[in-house]
């Protein structure tokens, strides 16, 4: 399957949702020598991507073994590594684009394990797993992820990603990842389709900030964001920018900073959706913020004043 995909081509305001139009997107199927056609592209820039087809592999896979002998080769290669995948980035200006070539690769498959901290003494927490977040946001490849206990794989990983942590309590919190002993917690990851070893630490002295904020009016539940004084900590998917909502009291809690780290807190009347991820917002937020910051395990209070904007 070969998939066009542009985000700066309008296609009209979403009927299901509120929020930015959907991407332009067009989809097609190669022939058997591997060509394709896409008709009817508007000018703009693009990115192309060719996917293998999962149930293309499968039948082949029937094809070329014993059906009666269990899983066939070709359907385990599918099963444990995902499909094969090339990405491109094109420019569709007013003439036609021809010849253009990509050649897929296998995706990295990456296995690992959750492990406690020094000094953690209580059983690590149930029910959490590892996510794969692409480095450039967007939607990622499938991944296939299975694992017992603290064990976890993802396979069919292409292109640079960050490893994150579904599930985690509020009083846990990442203190450190690892691949093939490299530290990269907050570090992008390419497997380059290649087997890795991965180790997340999890840790139980987690930072806390509480406190209120304090409107000189009638509360309208406002939005209070922390980030990090250093702007290299800004970039998304960041473990150092939250935000919470305020209750009705003006009462909020954010769970689970990294410590020693020097912090900036603001209470803002309106925040849209994802907009604490953009530079130029934290920027502007920077001069009027409260500055503290955290260490390991500390439990902090602080007061807000809100921003109206």
């Amino acid at each position: 399957m070969v998939q066009l995909v542009s985000e700066a081509i309008g296609i009209g305001a979403s009927i299901e949702s509120a929020g930015p139009p959907p991407a332009f997107m067009i989809n097609a199927d190669t022939n058997a020598d591997g060509r394709f056609t896409i008709d009817n592209v508007p000018p703009g820039p693009y990115v192309l991507t060719a996917n293998s087809s999962f149930h293309a592999g499968v039948i082949a896979g029937i094809q070329g073994g014993n059906p009666n002998a269990g899983p066939p080769p070709a359907m385990r290669e599918i099963m444990e590594r995902g499909p094969e995948t090339a990405t491109m980035s094109i420019v569709v200006a007013g003439d036609n684009v021809s010849d253009l070539a990509l050649t897929t690769r296998r995706g990295g498959v990456l296995a690992g394990s959750f492990v406690a901290d020094a000094g953690v003494v209580r059983p690590l927490p149930n029910r959490v797993s590892a996510e794969v977040r692409p480095a450039k946001g967007g939607d990622g490849p499938s991944m296939m992820q299975g694992g017992r206990g603290s064990a976890f794989r993802l396979a069919g990983i292409s292109g640079p990603f960050y490893l994150g942590v579904n599930g985690l309590p509020d009083d846990w919190a990442v203190s450190q990842i690892t691949v093939d002993g490299v530290d990269v917690t907050d570090e992008p990851i390419d497997l380059k389709g290649q087997t890795s070893s991965a180790r997340i630490v999890l840790i139980d002295r987690v930072t806390t900030i509480s406190g209120a904020v304090q409107a000189r009016r009638e509360s309208q539940n406002y939005s209070v964001v922390v980030f990090p004084d250093d702007v290299d900590r800004w970039s998304y998917p960041s473990r150092y920018v939250r935000t919470a909502r305020a209750n009705e009291r003006g009462q909020f809690r954010i769970s689970g900073l990294p410590p020693n780290e020097r912090y900036s807190a603001v209470a803002v009347d309106f925040l849209e959706e994802g907009e604490e991820q953009d530079p130029q917002f934290l920027e502007r937020l920077r001069s009027q913020a409260m500055t503290f910051s955290l260490r390991e395990g500390e439990q902090r209070s602080i007061y807000l004043d809100p921003l109206t904007q």
